[in-house]
C-alpha cells in the first residue's frame, strides 16, 4: 500500500488529468462560440444566420484529429455562417448532446434557418456525412446559407419598387451590387441577413445589362427620373460604366430620402466595413453582425467575457425575417 503522501499525490495527478480532458478545444478561438446547454438555442436557432456545430469530447482521438480543420474553418466561415461547438464531456451538456441524436464523436451538423418564419419554431439540423477536410466542409455550409437577395434580370426591377413606393416609408434604402460573375458572394448574402427587412438587397450580374432595353425599361427609366432625378442619372452612369466593362465590381446604396446613390468605397466586402457604410449613411443599426446587440453577444462569448446587456441604443432584437 503506498504511504499517504504518494496517495495524495497520484490522485492530484488524476485530477489534472481529468481537468485537462474536460476541458473545451475552442475557447481561445476568435472564430468558434464554445456552446453550453444554456446558450445553445439563442446561439443556434434565435438567427437567421447557419450554423456549424461540432458535438465532441476532449478525449476522443478523432476529434483531435478534426480540431485544426475546425480552427480554419472557423476562420474561412467568419461573418458568412456561425461555428459552434459543444463539449459534450461537459456532465451540464451531456442531456443536449443526447436530445441531437449524438452517438459518437465528432458529430458535424449544420443548423439552417427556414426560409419563413414561424414563431418558437427552431433551425432545422442536417447531419454533415461529407468528408472532414476544410474544402468540402466551408461548401457545404456556403451552400446552406440564406440568402435574401433578389438577383435582378433587369435594373427596371429596382426602379418600379422605388416609383411605387416613393410616397411610402417602406424600402428607404436599396443596395444593388453589379458583378463581373453570376454568383453572389456568400458576404453579400450575410449583409442581406444582417440588415433585414431594412435594406433590400439586389445582385445584378454586368452581362445582363448588355441587352438591349425593351420599351417597358425606358418606361421605367423615365418614371424613376421624374421621382429621382438625381439618383435615376447617377444610375444610368454606373449602369453605362458596367456596359462598357463587365469586368467591374461595384456595390452601390441608392438613398430615396436623399434622392443620391452612395457608392462603397472598401477594399472588400467584410461584414464590418458594409456595416459602417450603411449605418454611416442611413443612421440604422444592423439586426445582427457588426453594430449589432448579437454581434456584440457572441463576441464576448467568443472572448469568455460575460455578455452584456443590450443598450437602450441597440434596443433592436436580431429578429427572424419572413421573406
Amino acid at each position: 500500500m503506498l504511504p499517504g503522501w504518494m496517495r495524495h499525490i497520484a490522485a492530484l495527478v488524476l485530477m489534472c488529468q481529468v481537468f485537462v480532458a474536460c476541458q473545451n478545444f475552442y475557447d481561445s478561438d476568435p472564430h468558434i462560440i464554445e456552446a453550453n446547454a444554456r446558450n445553445f438555442d439563442k446561439i443556434v436557432h434565435g438567427t437567421n444566420y447557419t450554423s456549424l456545430v461540432e458535438f465532441y469530447a476532449p478525449w476522443c482521438g478523432y476529434c483531435k484529429q478534426l480540431k485544426p480543420v475546425m480552427h480554419r474553418a472557423g476562420k474561412k466561415l467568419d461573418g458568412v455562417a456561425q461555428v459552434v461547438t459543444v463539449n459534450c464531456d461537459q456532465e451540464a451538456n451531456k442531456r443536449l448532446c443526447s436530445e441531437h441524436g449524438v452517438e459518437g464523436f465528432p458529430t458535424l451538423m449544420v443548423f439552417r434557418p427556414a426560409k419563413t418564419y414561424r414563431k418558437g419554431q427552431k433551425n432545422a439540423q442536417e447531419k454533415y456525412q461529407g468528408q472532414r477536410t476544410l474544402k468540402p466542409i466551408v461548401d457545404f455550409v456556403k451552400s446552406r446559407i440564406k440568402n435574401t437577395v433578389k438577383k435582378l434580370r433587369s435594373v427596371s426591377t429596382v426602379q418600379n419598387m422605388l416609383v411605387k413606393q416613393a410616397n411610402t416609408n417602406l424600402n428607404n434604402y436599396v443596395m444593388v451590387f453589379f458583378s463581373s460573375v453570376d454568383v453572389t458572394p456568400a458576404q453579400y448574402k450575410a449583409v442581406g441577413i444582417n440588415w433585414s427587412d431594412m435594406v433590400d438587397l439586389f445582385f445584378m450580374h454586368n452581362r445582363k445589362l448588355g441587352k438591349s432595353d425593351s420599351e417597358e425599361d425606358r418606361s421605367s427609366a423615365e418614371k424613376f427620373k421624374s421621382a429621382y432625378p438625381t439618383m435615376a442619372d447617377s444610375l444610368q452612369k454606373i449602369v453605362d460604366a458596367h456596359r462598357e466593362n463587365s469586368d467591374l465590381n461595384r456595390l452601390v446604396l441608392l438613398d430615396k430620402t436623399n434622392d443620391k446613390v452612395h457608392t462603397y468605397q472598401g477594399k472588400s466586402m467584410t461584414g464590418s466595413e458594409i456595416a459602417q457604410f450603411i449605418n454611416g449613411i442611413t443612421g440604422l443599426t444592423p439586426r445582427e453582425g457588426p453594430l449589432s446587440n448579437r454581434h456584440d453577444y457572441l463576441a464576448a462569448l467568443k472572448s469568455g467575457k460575460k455578455p452584456k446587456k443590450a443598450s437602450k441604443k441597440k434596443a433592436q432584437k436580431p429578429v427572424r425575417d419572413e421573406l
